[in-house]
């Protein structure tokens, strides 16, 4: 099996703490791992080009208004931004979100822009008509402030099981990222693509070593952990409600 890296960042700003601490990453930061995956021969692509050799996928969670794009627009590299749309020009986890003229622009300059539901809930948590309805309203959404069909989703916190991944199936998507922290490969189921998400005090040679060494996602069963956590966030929900 041919394996590429799928990359899962989330802010790139200076400020590195708050709630999305350890996920913000600063931007001195970000460009040393987009320099290192450059010196270390690999080639950005678009989701539907993972297969070729040699590849790396970016993709950017949540919708941040951040300095993430600046860099990857100065390099002339595609990107897949994953939006949560209902907080579109508002904040997120105290930090300011992309309003629709921004998303409409990034698609305009060639950024891919996927779905990553309305309001960022655990999807594999909520009754089905919910899940059914945020993976909908995302992706609708979306194509009406860009303009351009939204092919691609990325679960929210990675979260999934077989009754949510159906659900983007029967939505029409493409494929859908995860996360699993592990590189994808030709075996890869393509409505749950692993990803790594590299935390931000992760440097660029951590990152190549990491590439290096991951392992490789076959699309096989999901780890017991996982199992076990979603009983218990399932619990929590019930509980919450």
């Amino acid at each position: 099996m041919s394996a590429v890296p799928i990359l899962c960042y989330h802010a790139v700003s200076p400020d590195t703490g708050g709630p999305l601490a350890p996920w913000a990453m600063a931007p001195g930061r970000f460009a040393e791992h987009l320099d290192a995956l450059a010196d270390a021969g690999y080639r950005p692509v678009t989701l539907d080009q993972r297969d070729e050799s040699d590849a790396v996928v970016l993709t950017v969670d949540d919708g941040y208004d951040d300095e993430a794009w600046t860099h990857l627009a100065e390099r002339g590299w595609p990107a897949t931004l994953y939006v949560t749309t209902g907080v579109a020009g508002d904040t997120f986890h105290d930090r300011p979100m992309l309003d629709r003229g921004r998303i409409r622009a990034l698609a305009d300059a060639g950024v891919a822009v996927g779905a990553h539901g309305h309001t960022h809930v655990a999807l594999d948590a909520v009754p089905p008509q919910v899940a059914r309805d945020e993976i909908h309203r995302s992706r609708d959404l979306l194509e009406d402030w860009t303009g351009r069909p939204v092919a691609s989703f990325a679960y929210p916190h990675g979260f999934h099981d077989r009754r949510v991944r159906q659900l983007v199936v029967d939505a029409g998507f493409r494929d859908a990222c995860a996360v699993k922290q592990a590189l994808s490969s030709t075996g890869d189921d393509p409505f749950a693509l692993a990803r790594i998400m590299p935390t931000g005090d992760v440097t660029a040679e951590q990152l190549i070593e990491r590439l290096r060494t991951a392992p490789v996602a076959d699309g096989g069963r999901e780890q017991l952990r996982t199992t076990a956590y979603r009983v218990v966030r399932r619990a929590r929900q019930r509980v919450a409600a």
